[in-house]
């Protein structure tokens, strides 16, 4: 996420939408300023580790059976290897971003296996640690399905077993090699990683 807020600060959040391009969705999408920024204090624009942040808002957000609060998975592995991602990013590389949400099933793909991937990508500053525990990858190794430019600081996540209408985050969508190629997974901040850090800040009061 933090990623995302390099071209300049985010004004406003928008809750319960759906298609960009329509009014009619029932209830109506709430727009929220946005008060505060907080990127971590280890990010850094130049490199892709710690790649996440928060966005205060200026209000309470109203829930309804479209707007509910995000389940965060505290745990570091899965007992799953799928994940879902989330966003109206672009279609294919270099086409127009969606107007509608959309969702695709990936692969969690092992760290070590990951980290082959981007060998070469490990002697560049912006990842000269290679792929650390913070971070997840997920994808199809045979291409075809991936997040896109436009979909980072978006959600991946797994459903709750026992209740598929519950969802838990697992990562924050982050950066990539292509959109969809061949032995080239999409990587994530992992969300279980920086937990105690989201708490610091969400409750910081208590």
């Amino acid at each position: 996420m933090a990623e995302s807020t390099k071209e300049g600060p985010p004004v406003v959040v928008r809750l319960g939408e759906y298609n960009l391009r329509t009014n009619y969705e029932d209830p109506k999408p709430v727009d929220y300023s946005v008060a505060e920024v907080i990127r971590h204090p280890d990010y850094k624009s130049s490199t892709h580790y710690n790649d996440i942040g928060l966005l205060r808002l200026s209000r309470p957000a109203e829930l309804n059976s479209f707007v509910r609060p995000a389940c965060l998975y505290s745990k570091n592995m899965f007992n799953v290897n799928k994940t879902t991602a989330i966003g109206w990013g672009n279609i294919d590389f270099a086409e127009d971003p969606s107007d509608i949400l959309l969702k695709v099933s990936l692969s969690i793909i092992p760290n070590n296996q990951c980290n082959q991937m981007y060998h070469s990508e490990s002697k560049t500053n912006e990842l000269a640690q290679g792929i650390l525990p913070s971070m997840l990858c997920a994808g199809e190794l045979a291409g075809g399905k991936d997040t896109c430019q436009g979909d980072s600081g978006g959600p991946i996540q797994i459903s709750n077993k026992n209740n598929h209408c519950i969802h838990y985050i697992i990562g924050v969508t982050s950066f990539g090699k292509f959109c969809a190629g061949k032995n080239a997974p999409g990587v994530y901040t992992r969300v279980s990683y920086f937990l105690p850090w989201i708490e610091s800040i969400v409750w910081s009061s208590n």
